[in-house]
């Protein structure tokens, strides 16, 4: 548990510590590099993606929520393709900004 909020901690409170320069710029002599994607069971994420998870014996969880916790979640078309998976309904819901509403 404590590695966890070590590594939510920082993960949160190492960006506002951090300057975070351009691609390549010089620090100094230094250098420093920035990837904008993240691979989850891969070392080279596809850069199309922000997110490539690889695994050929794990899934993913989805947010679960009741239809009653999906409906108090504040939506506007920031939110547009916001996904959950609706314990009641057994089923994942997006929201569409384009038709106000969650989409089955």
């Amino acid at each position: 548990m404590k590695k966890l909020f070590a590594l939510c901690a920082a993960f949160f409170l190492l960006p506002s510590l951090v300057k975070v320069l351009p691609y390549g710029e010089d620090l100094g002599g230094a250098s420093l590099l920035a990837q904008d994607n993240v691979g989850i069971g891969t070392n080279t994420p596809n850069a199309s993606a922000i997110l490539e998870m690889l695994s050929s014996n794990k899934g993913m969880l989805a947010p679960r929520v009741t239809t009653a916790q999906r409906n108090a979640i504040v939506v506007n078309a920031s939110t547009d393709g916001l996904l959950v998976f609706d314990t009641s309904f057994g089923c994942f819901f997006y929201y569409s900004a384009l038709s106000s509403s969650w989409v089955s």
